[in-house]
């Protein structure tokens, strides 16, 4: 089977060869062909963490997905609305969404996403949910039900193109068009009502399950460019 056949085959060799320890997770351990994370700690859940992201979910038929995924949680009024809230979901100066989201992050960013190679699709992906009650949230949870607004963006050098958007809740409304990388980053620090938003961002790149490609050479061309945000 090729390196890039499953995302638990291809997240576990990157494992090996990752510069940094990292610690291999399925999104669902019931599910183990959905999605898979590298994430840089023990810790679990592990949403504060950038994590390397390995899935189909945002790939075509016959790819998988190879990058990043930073979470951003619950704000302060959220916290003080329900004092329930788990306090690994409350957004704090720890979490590694606020080095993707400043100026100077998403400039970094931006130039790490111009560094992937062009051939092999780099895409990006953003969630944006809107959750009235998170009291009881679990954003690893698929049966729970939330509107949501998402968007799809083909990537080249600093340039976003939008491919797809869904907008329940119209979160993302400034956002969903042709733009420039760091300022779509940037501008998800202004979301309406970001207290009860919880946000996923993915950037990466596809790669066909019966690629040439040596899983070495995939990761030093494209996901250690994201080492900066695995934290």
């Amino acid at each position: 089977m090729g390196s890039f056949e499953t995302p638990e085959g291809c997240a576990r060799e990157v494992q090996g060869i990752a510069a940094v320890e990292l610690t291999a997770r399925p999104w669902n351990r019931f599910d183990l062909d959905d999605l898979w994370w590298l994430i840089p700690s023990k810790q679990w859940p592990a949403y504060r963490h950038g994590k390397l992201t390995f899935t189909r979910r945002h790939a075509d038929p016959g790819e998988l997905f190879l990058g990043i995924n930073v979470e951003k949680g619950f704000g302060q009024m959220a916290a003080a609305a329900f004092p329930s809230l788990k306090q690994n979901q409350l957004l704090k100066p720890d979490w590694t969404w606020h080095r993707l989201v400043s100026e100077d992050g998403a400039r970094g960013f931006e130039r790490a996403v111009a560094d992937l190679p062009v051939e092999l699709n780099p895409r990006l992906v953003v969630y944006a949910i809107l959750v009235q009650d998170p009291s009881g949230y679990d954003p690893y949870n698929r049966s729970q039900q939330f509107k949501m607004d998402r968007a799809i963006f083909g990537l080249a050098d600093d340039r976003t193109f939008l491919q797809e958007s869904d907008l329940q809740v119209h979160l993302l409304d400034s956002i969903a068009r042709d733009g420039r990388l760091s300022e779509v980053i940037t501008a998800l620090k202004s979301l309406p009502q970001s207290d009860w938003v919880w946000i996923d961002v993915y950037a990466g790149i596809r790669v066909r399950g019966n690629s040439q490609l040596s899983i070495g050479e995939v990761y030093r061309r494209t996901l250690s460019k994201f080492t900066p945000w695995l934290v």
